[in-house]
C-alpha cells in the first residue's frame, strides 16, 4: 500500500468522478488501446458520448469490458519539500485515483441520451445557459451521436496524501508547505491534515 490509502467510502469516490473533466477509457482489441473521454457519473454508472464510427467504437463492439480511470493531480511535491538530502528521489505526487471496470452498452433511446446529456451539461457548465435537452432542436443530434454506459463491476481508488509518513516527516513537509506558501501548498496541507491516519 505505500503511501496510498486505499478508499471505500464512496461520498469520497463520488467527489473525485463529479468533479473530473475527463478520464481514461481503456479497451483492449490486439493490442491496449486508452483514449480519454469528458464522461458523467450518474444513477451508478458512468456515462460518455462520442461517434458510432471509428476505432473506439470498432473495439467496443468487439469486446464491451472496459478499464475507466480518473485522476485528480493535487501537487507535485518538489524533493526539496520532501527532504534534505538534495536528492531527486524523494519528489513525489499527492493525488486522488479512482479505477473502474466494467462493461458498456449502447444507449438505445433519445429519452434517455437526453437525460445523459442533461447530466453532463449540469456537469461541466453547471452555470447553465443553455437550451434544455427536451428541445427538439436537438432531435438530429441525438441520433447521430452515441451515448455509452458502463455498467460497473468493480470500484477502487487511492488517495496519495503521505498518510503513512511518521510523524517527523509530515512535520518536515508540512512546515516546508506552509514556509513556500502558495495557494496549492494551503490546500495540501489541508488534505494532509484530512487524511492523516496517525
Amino acid at each position: 500500500m505505500g503511501n496510498k490509502l486505499m478508499v471505500e467510502d464512496m461520498q469520497l469516490i463520488t467527489e473525485v468522478l463529479d468533479n473530473a473533466e475527463y478520464g481514461v477509457l481503456a479497451l483492449q482489441g490486439d493490442k491496449p488501446y486508452a483514449i480519454p473521454v469528458n464522461f458523467v457519473y450518474y444513477k451508478n454508472a458512468i456515462y460518455f458520448h462520442g461517434s458510432y464510427k471509428g476505432k473506439k467504437m470498432d473495439l467496443i463492439r468487439s469486446n464491451p469490458h472496459a478499464s475507466f480511470n480518473v485522476v485528480t493531480n493535487h501537487s507535485v511535491i518538489p524533493s526539496y519539500i520532501m527532504s534534505k538530502d538534495e536528492l531527486a528521489c524523494p519528489a513525489t505526487a499527492f493525488f486522488k485515483s479512482v479505477t473502474i471496470d466494467g462493461k458498456i452498452e449502447l444507449i438505445d433511446t433519445n429519452e434517455e441520451k437526453r437525460k445523459i446529456f442533461d447530466a453532463l451539461m449540469k456537469k461541466l457548465q453547471p452555470e447553465g445557459k443553455y437550451i434544455s435537452f427536451d428541445s427538439e432542436k436537438y432531435n438530429g443530434v441525438l441520433e447521430r451521436v452515441a451515448v455509452l454506459k458502463i455498467n460497473i463491476e468493480s470500484i477502487s481508488a487511492k488517495f496519495k496524501f503521505g498518510q503513512n509518513y511518521t510523524k517527523s516527516k509530515k512535520e518536515f513537509i508540512l512546515n516546508n508547505l506552509k514556509n513556500r506558501n502558495t495557494p496549492n501548498d494551503n490546500e495540501i496541507v489541508k488534505l494532509m491534515s484530512v487524511f492523516d491516519k496517525s
